[in-house]
């Protein structure tokens, strides 16, 4: 009986090494029908240098150039740009009221700043990105009433 178990073993074993050739074969075979990510052709030398002074101006380039500038807007800087982009501000212009809570839910959240800095970044965000002023509808046109 220990023949038959000895057979039987071999085979699994031949069986279990095939297995693993095939599957090493096909995994090879895969990565040479997989094309390569097509390379950009090289630039000659004066596209090239052309090229670098204004990619170097866009990493040395102000993210907050787009910030009006004025009092408070230092503060609003260092104080907001910790957790977000100004651009979240500048996207979302509200009025008085509504910057007051959100500053208030920002310390909520953990903004860290003196009540004069909060109070300074309230003033500049107040000036700088107001509520957009409501338009009122149209007066409707009356049409003249004939008398008879």
């Amino acid at each position: 009986m220990k023949q038959g178990t000895k057979a039987a073993d071999l085979t699994n074993r031949f069986n279990i090494g095939q297995s693993f050739r095939v599957f090493v074969l096909f995994a090879v075979c895969a990565l040479l029908v997989v094309p390569a990510p097509a390379q950009q052709p090289a630039q000659p030398p004066a596209q090239q240098s052309a090229q670098q002074p204004s990619q170097q101006q866009k990493v040395h380039q102000d993210p907050n150039s787009d910030l009006p500038p004025g009092p408070g807007r230092d503060t609003f800087i260092r104080v907001c740009s910790k957790c977000h982009s100004p651009s979240n501000v500048m996207a979302n212009p509200q009025n008085q009221q509504g910057w007051e809570d959100t500053i208030t839910k920002m310390v909520g959240f953990g903004a860290t700043g003196t009540d004069a800095e909060f109070s300074e970044i309230l003033g500049y965000l107040v000036k700088n990105f107001p509520a957009p002023a409501a338009t009122s509808p149209a007066p409707a046109a009356t049409a003249p009433t004939a008398k008879h």
